[in-house]
């Protein structure tokens, strides 16, 4: 992305942060990105189970939080995303509402988002409900091999159906 000249003119740096899988600590992690770091944008975590606790903390802050793979109905039914419907599902879509809303006004991004528009993404069209989920996608499965990679395997119907395969993460405990 920073070799076609980041978004809008701006070198993206991702900042990740060990949740150790705790709801608790996700929130704490969140709370950081959004009150200390100030972040542009935020992007959930890999459950359903932190993801809601994270949305929590975005709604709080008035931040958009898209979400790839803690997508769970229970994540777009919790308390915090019937008020501020600040919840997306498929991640690949934020570089888009950014571009198109022409910044990284949170506020603008969840209008943009909920407004209809269709956008694309290696899972096929996608276009928000009312709660931020898309029904219009493929569903597809991620898998980590262990100790090798993470798999993304999609249907065979799917554009690009070829598994994509990404390095696993050299985390630490």
């Amino acid at each position: 992305m920073n070799a076609r000249g980041g978004i809008l003119g701006r070198k993206v740096t991702l900042k990740i942060l060990n949740d150790n899988s705790s709801p608790t600590q996700v929130a704490t992690n969140y709370q950081t990105l959004f009150a200390s770091d100030h972040v542009d944008l935020a992007f959930g975590p890999f459950s359903s189970l932190l993801t809601t606790p994270s949305a929590s903390v975005a709604a709080h802050y008035s931040y958009a939080l898209v979400e790839g793979a803690g997508g769970a109905p229970t994540v777009f039914s919790s308390p915090a995303n019937l008020a501020a419907h600040n919840v997306f599902d498929v991640g690949q879509v934020m570089d888009q509402a950014v571009v198109a809303t022409g910044g990284t006004n949170n506020t603008k991004i969840i209008a943009y988002l909920h407004g209809g528009a269709t956008l694309s993404s290696v899972q096929g069209p996608v276009k928000f409900d009312s709660l931020g989920q898309n029904h219009q996608a493929v569903a597809f499965t991620f898998q980590w091999q262990p100790n090798e990679a993470f798999n993304q395997v999609l249907p065979a119907s799917a554009t690009g159906s070829v598994p994509i395969i990404n390095p696993k993460p050299n985390w630490s405990s």
